[in-house]
This record gives C-alpha cells, structure tokens and sequence, in this order.
C-alpha cells in the first residue's frame, strides 16, 4: 500500500496498479498488512511490512510478519495467535491472493509423498452428478471403478473402522487419505439403479 497526496491536506491510500481508493473499499484498514484491491485483485503490502513478502498463518490467516521476533530464515514459526506451525519456505510463496486462496483449497495439499503416489493409481473420469466432492476414478491397473470422495466434515475413525471390517451389501473403502483441508475416501462403485430413479420409473 502506498499513499498518494491528491489534496492539500488530504492523504488517500490507493492502488497504485489501478489507482483505487482503499480508504473507500469495505473493511479496508491501513493497520493490515496487506490488502486485496477490491477494484483488481491486487495484493499489496503494507509499508511497514519490511519484507516484500507477507506470510500469512495458514491456520488462523492472521500475519506472521507483524508477530515479535519473526523472521523470514526461520524455517517453520509458530503462529502466536493461534499456535499452529507454519512452514517459512520459497515453496509456499504465491504470487497472488487468488492463487494463495486456491492452494487452501486443494484436497491433495498436506499429503504425504506415500499418499500422494498411492492416490496416482486412480485416475479420474468425471465428477459424479456434478458434485466437485464426489469424483468417478478407475484404477488404472485393474481398470475396476471407484469413487473418490473429498470430505470436509468427517469422523476419521468411522472409515477407519470400514476399512478394516467392510460391511456385506455396502460399498467397500479401499482407502483413506488426510490432507490439510479433507479426507479423501476411496470408495467401491457398485453398478445399479438408485433408490430414486427406481421409484421414478414407477
């Protein structure tokens, strides 16, 4: 963020990539550390940030640069807001806000590298009735169906159970993964009708 002197007493912060008045976008305060141009998508830093870079816990979002006694060569930092360690490395720098908030959101980010070559097994085919958390994959050594589920709202156990004791006459877990933002659930595809389309068809 810069400020720019437009009047004679009067100051304004701005964008300084599309000259928009931050003072004017909602829930703008010139005590961040960075904003996200309501008018561009800009993310701009706040001048008493030293860095050019803000690091933003990715637990709580609150920003680590501002906390006492952080540094950029610390390796790892321990969120004093919330206490969650966070990562201070290269590869988790994001050009933009947009991209930042989409690696929030990726269902694969955390895994382990084990989890990640045992997931490459599946590939996938489509989303299942359009739904983005419910995705058809085949395995690609057997070529036998399945669905890979994304859970956000689980109890890990429950599947945990499954996988080691399946029930008769219920679809079979092949295999659970934790990642930062859900549990990924491979899932047995049973082919038939559904309840609902036979009660459609009378």
């Amino acid at each position: 963020m810069r400020k720019k002197k437009t009047g004679k007493n009067n100051d304004y912060e701005y964008c300084p990539k599309c000259n928009a008045d931050l003072t004017m976008q909602k829930g703008y305060s010139s005590r961040f550390a960075y904003w996200t141009c309501l008018g561009c998508g800009a993310m701009l830093i706040n001048p008493k940030i030293e860095s050019d870079i803000v690091w933003i816990c990715d637990e709580c979002e609150a920003s680590l640069n501002i906390q006492p006694g952080f540094n950029e060569d610390c390796g790892e930092w321990e969120c004093q807001v919330c206490g969650h360690v966070n990562t201070i490395s290269d590869s988790e720098l994001y050009e933009t806000e947009e991209e930042y908030r989409m690696e929030l959101k990726n269902p694969y980010r955390g895994l382990s590298n084990e989890d990640v070559l045992a997931l490459s097994v599946y590939r996938e085919e489509g989303l299942y009735n359009g739904r983005e958390d419910m995705i058809v994959v085949t395995n690609r050594e057997t070529g036998e169906y399945y669905f890979k589920k994304l859970l956000t709202s689980y109890d890990k156990s429950i599947y945990e159970y499954l996988l080691e004791h399946p029930v008769r006459k219920m679809p079979k877990i092949s295999g659970i993964y934790e990642s930062k933002t859900c549990l990924i659930v491979i899932e047995e595809c049973i082919a038939g009708k559904t309840l609902a389309r036979i009660l459609e068809s009378g």
